[in-house]
């Protein structure tokens, strides 16, 4: 239980992470420093990266709060990349 617990707050601070580079690439076009790439972030947690890819990876990823699989959405979209 304390694993899962670990595992699901990575993913939660990964999503945190993904929505503020996200204002930040905004931020930095409205001041006309456009970047059209996907924005890279590095994640150390394999079980974060692959809950972004495929969010019915684990019986116990459905208690993750729904806001949080914003993340498999940004990753399906290319807009961020986790590595």
């Amino acid at each position: 239980m304390l694993l899962y617990q670990l595992r699901e707050a990575e993913f939660v601070t990964t999503t945190s992470c993904a929505c503020q580079a996200i204002w930040l690439k905004k931020i930095l076009n409205q001041f006309q420093f456009i970047q059209e790439k996907t924005i890279v972030i590095y994640c150390d947690n394999n079980f974060a990266i692959r809950l972004s890819q495929n969010p019915v990876l684990h019986g116990r990823s459905k208690y993750i709060d729904v806001k949080y699989h914003y993340l498999h959405e940004l990753t399906n979209e290319k807009v961020i990349d986790l590595i």
